[in-house]
């Protein structure tokens, strides 16, 4: 018997509030359109929760799953890393 259980909601928001660790937001230029249209509301969550090292880029030209973005993807990540490492 398969029982169906709620599973509870997570907003971004508020993750993103309680979030302290370095975080790097990538995300498409041509991405969903509520992950385009919400990006300021996460980067004003993550400021309020005290998070100074939050940083979102955006990649030009890609989608949600970085097809055949795959170089400036591995570029933006290893930049912002060694940014952290130096």
């Amino acid at each position: 018997m398969v029982v169906n259980k709620k599973v509870p909601q997570i907003s971004s928001l508020d993750a993103l509030e309680k979030v302290r660790l370095p975080v790097l937001e990538l995300y498409g230029e041509n991405d969903l359109k509520t992950v385009v249209d919400t990006a300021g509301q996460r980067a004003v969550a993550a400021k309020a929760g005290g998070n100074r090292d939050y940083a979102q880029m955006t990649i030009p030209g890609a989608d949600h799953f970085f097809d055949g973005f795959e170089g400036p993807l591995v570029r933006a990540v290893a930049d912002w890393l060694s940014q952290r490492t130096e």
